[in-house]
């Protein structure tokens, strides 16, 4: 793996490199990771009050799933105890019930009483997180990684009329370029598919 901080980025001499500061480093995201546990719900992960409780009533949230999915991904793979099981629990969630099973894709939130949310429409920002967890769990090794990463692609590929429809991208152009690039360079680096590149 490559340097944490590179010595153009930070001198060699500075604070930043010291083992005191970056054991403290290591403990805040111990502290966040445990914090965040209490986000898993049966469909995925679900925001958390100030004090760490899940609200009443509360449903996942694809985006925010996602990125827990890649986080614990990420601890997973530096071997920090009880990280995997939740990155495989995100990954299920996103092949589940948070996915569109007919054109691709995925939902922001789980259906409610048959009704997808917000009129079954979807947005590039959250496919943007879902492929960065997919890379993730896939470098971490972890189940039904290339399953998430095909259905990423066929939400991403050959999409036109209704299905081009369905996404709203909330952004300034600038804004949804930069997720379309992020999400377009994850998935080449992992799994070396050039395919994406003209997607940049």
């Amino acid at each position: 793996m490559g340097e944490t901080l590179p010595a153009l980025m930070v001198p060699v001499s500075s604070w930043l490199r010291r083992g005191p500061h970056q054991r403290w480093l290591d403990m805040q995201g111990q502290r966040l990771l445990d914090f965040y546990r209490a986000a898993r719900v049966p469909d995925g992960f679900a925001a958390l009050d100030d004090c760490g409780n899940l609200q009443p009533g509360a449903v996942s949230d694809a985006t925010l799933g996602a990125r827990m999915t890649h986080v614990y991904a990420v601890a997973a793979g530096r071997g920090l105890p009880g990280c995997g099981p939740l990155a495989t629990h995100g990954v299920t969630s996103m092949l589940g019930p948070l996915a569109d099973h007919e054109n691709g894709g995925w939902f922001l939130a789980p259906p409610t009483d048959g009704q997808q949310h917000g009129g079954g429409r979807k947005q590039a920002y959250l496919h943007a997180f879902v492929v960065l967890a997919a890379s993730s769990a896939t470098v971490a090794g972890l189940l039904a990684r290339a399953g998430c990463l095909t259905r990423r692609w066929r939400s991403g590929n050959g999409t036109s009329g209704a299905r081009t429809k369905a996404f709203s991208a909330k952004a300034s152009p600038q804004t949804g370029r930069m997720r379309k690039i992020t999400g377009a360079q994850t998935p080449t680096c992992i799994r070396s598919r050039p395919a994406w590149r003209p997607r940049m």
